[in-house]
C-alpha cells in the first residue's frame, strides 16, 4: 500500500484535530488531573485554528502522512529557540499516527520530513517532548538517534508563606538587572548537556543576549522576578517565574525559569525560600500549577525539584542532525 507524505491543506484538519485531541486527552490530562475531555477539546480547538491562520512557512510547519489518499497521521513541529544554548532548534510539538498504522513505516516517514524540513531552515538540531510512560514513542524516538536531555516537571501550587529565615526577600527592580544577569550567567553551564555539542561560553553569550533583548519583559506583572538577601547585604539568590499555558492542555501555569542560589548560602535552603516566594506569587494570581524543565546531567537541580514537590510530566529528548 503507499505511502506518502505532504502538507496538510485545509480538508486535513478534521482528521488532525480529532487525532491530535485524542491523544493529548488520553496521555496529557493524567499527570495535572485534568478532565480528559476538556483537554481533548482545547487540543482540537487548537489544532483546528491552522485553517484560519496557517502556519508560517518559515518557523511552522503541519505535515500529513496519507495511505491510499486517507491521512494516517501528521507531524507538528516549530523552528524555536533552544533555552540551553541559545541556538535554533525543530520542536516537534506533535508526531502522532493511527494505532493501526504504528510500526507500518508512516512515524519514520514524517520523522524524516520533519529532518528535511529542518535542513531547509538550516537548524541543526531536534527536540520532543512526550508524556512520562508511553515507552513505545520513547523506544522509537531513541532507535532512530534522540537521546534523554530534560525532565519537564509540573506541581499545584500551594498556598505558602515563605520563612525568610535570616534572609529578606523582594521583588527585583530595573537596578538590580545586572546582579540577575550575573546569576543567569552562572546557572546556563549547569544546564547545558553535553550532547548538543555547543560549548560552555558560547552557550553562555547567546542566552545571555537573548535575556539582554528580552529585559524590558522582566518587569510585566506576568512575571515574578524575585531576590533573597541576607541581613549583612549579600545577595544570596534569585528567581525568575513567568506566567504562561501550556501548550497542550491550555492550563495556565506559572514556569520557574531560573533560580540561582550563591555557594556560600546554599545551607540556609535559599532555593527552597525562593519556591515558597513563587507559589505564593501563583496561588494569588488563581494559577494551578508551577513547571520548570532541568536537563539530566544536573544533578544538583534534579534534587531541588523532587524536594519542592516537582513530579515528572514530560521527557524532552533531542537529536543533532548531521550539518
Amino acid at each position: 500500500m503507499d505511502l506518502s507524505i505532504r502538507k496538510c491543506v485545509p480538508s486535513d484538519l478534521a482528521f488532525v484535530s480529532a487525532l491530535g485531541g485524542e491523544f493529548a486527552g488520553k496521555h496529557l490530562a493524567g499527570h495535572r488531573k485534568l478532565d480528559p475531555e476538556a483537554v481533548c477539546r482545547y487540543r482540537r480547538r487548537q489544532l483546528s485554528s491552522y485553517g484560519s491562520a496557517p502556519p508560517d512557512p518559515q518557523h511552522d510547519s503541519l505535515i500529513v502522512a496519507e495511505r491510499e489518499g486517507t491521512p494516517v497521521g501528521y507531524a507538528l513541529i516549530r523552528k524555536v529557540v533552544e533555552p540551553t544554548t541559545g541556538l535554533d532548534q525543530v520542536l516537534i510539538e506533535d508526531l502522532i499516527v493511527e494505532e493501526s498504522e504504528r510500526r507500518r513505516g508512516a512515524g519514520s516517514a514524517l520523522l524524516k520530513a520533519v529532518e528535511d524540513k529542518a535542513a531547509e531552515w538550516n537548524v541543526g538540531f531536534l527536540a520532543v517532548a512526550i508524556p512520562i510512560g508511553i515507552e513505545d514513542s520513547l523506544a522509537f524516538l531513541e532507535k532512530r538517534g534522540f537521546w534523554p536531555e530534560r525532565n519537564r516537571y509540573v506541581r499545584p501550587a500551594v498556598s505558602r508563606v515563605p520563612e525568610p529565615r535570616s534572609l529578606v526577600l523582594r521583588r527585583g527592580t530595573r537596578e538590580d538587572y545586572p546582579v540577575l544577569r550575573e546569576h543567569f550567567e552562572k546557572s546556563i553551564p549547569h544546564s547545558l548537556h553535553p550532547k548538543r555539542e555547543i560549548t560552555p561560553e558560547t552557550a553562555t553569550a547567546r542566552c545571555l543576549a537573548i535575556l539582554d533583548q528580552a529585559r524590558d519583559s522582566l518587569y510585566h506583572d506576568d512575571v515574578f522576578y524575585m531576590f533573597a538577601i541576607e541581613e549583612t547585604g549579600l545577595q544570596a539568590g534569585s528567581l525568575i517565574g513567568i506566567i504562561l499555558k501550556d501548550e497542550h492542555t491550555g492550563t495556565p501555569q506559572t514556569y520557574l525559569l531560573n533560580v540561582f542560589t550563591s555557594p556560600e548560602c546554599r545551607k540556609q535552603r535559599v532555593a527552597t525560600v525562593l519556591s515558597d516566594a513563587l507559589d505564593l506569587f501563583t496561588v494569588r494570581k488563581g494559577i494551578p500549577f508551577v513547571s520548570s524543565e532541568v536537563t539530566l546531567t544536573n544533578t544538583p537541580s534534579l534534587h531541588y525539584a523532587r524536594t519542592i514537590g516537582f513530579t515528572e510530566e514530560r521527557l524532552v529528548l533531542a537529536k543533532v542532525l548531521c550539518r
